[in-house]
């Protein structure tokens, strides 16, 4: 496959920072777009254009459960080391080699570059959403307003969500938020006597203590909290049990 387009992932930013272990000599990247330059698979054609992440085993326990990206023989890309059995593994190349099994999502001519390159982290968003359940008339919370959270966002909306509220320390990502449609609190404006209302669904993409703190409490009754984010090593935090059970 010859890469045309590849985007960088917190997670690749965190690895060069030394926040998350990783192989090293490896080729990173794992949000990307590439040609078939040339395949022994009959379900691929040279010049078609596509995308894709995991290489599962497909003969697991857990890929027989359909949990093909926690296959416990599971191959990533970007994350494989250079002297193993994958070395041309990542993005972040001029071209990458697929696996046996490996899925992979055809991304149309008519969708440009950087759109099909960060197509994988719409991926990740959309797992989110089905994790959050119907968003139709609720009120949702996204923490974290890099490009999953942009995604995150956005889908929310279109999703018919009656409110999606955005939180994050940069005023920039948060003034595209609020070009996207979101509304963003403003913490002077809080008064001590008053209780923030309460999220419905709330989504987590930073990874901070703080994001996954507030997204969990500020849940309404029957309310939901995905967290995403966490993908390094994260302080813990307590968690109230009787509070969980009655809410």
């Amino acid at each position: 496959m010859k890469i045309t387009t590849a985007t960088i992932c917190g997670s690749d930013r965190h690895t060069v920072l030394g926040r998350r272990s990783a192989p090293c000599p490896s080729v990173l990247g794992h949000e990307g777009v590439s040609i078939v330059r040339a395949t022994r698979n009959s379900d691929l054609q040279v010049g078609q254009r596509v995308f894709s992440v995991t290489a599962p085993c497909m003969e697991c326990d857990r890929c027989e459960r359909g949990m093909t990206a926690k296959c416990r023989n599971l191959k990533k890309t970007g994350h494989e080391a250079f002297d193993s059995d994958w070395p041309l593994s990542g993005t972040c190349a001029s071209h990458i080699v697929l696996r046996n099994h490996q899925p992979v999502v055809p991304a149309p001519y008519s969708l440009p570059d950087v759109g099909a390159a960060i197509a994988t982290a719409g991926a990740t968003v959309v797992a989110c959403m089905e994790q959050a359940g119907t968003l139709t008339g609720k009120r949702v919370l996204v923490m974290g307003i890099g490009m999953l959270g942009l995604i995150a966002v956005e889908a929310a909306i279109r999703g018919g969500a009656a409110e999606v509220a955005a939180i994050d320390h940069n005023p920039a990502r948060l003034e595209w938020a609020r070009e996207l449609g979101a509304v963003v609190p403003d913490p002077s404006a809080a008064s001590a006597d008053s209780e923030p209302e309460p999220f419905d669904i709330t989504l987590e993409f930073s990874g901070s203590e703080f994001s996954a703190f507030t997204c969990i409490e500020n849940l309404d009754i029957g309310g939901r909290t995905v967290l995403a984010g966490s993908v390094a090593t994260s302080p813990t935090f307590s968690l109230d049990p009787e509070w969980l059970v009655r809410g």
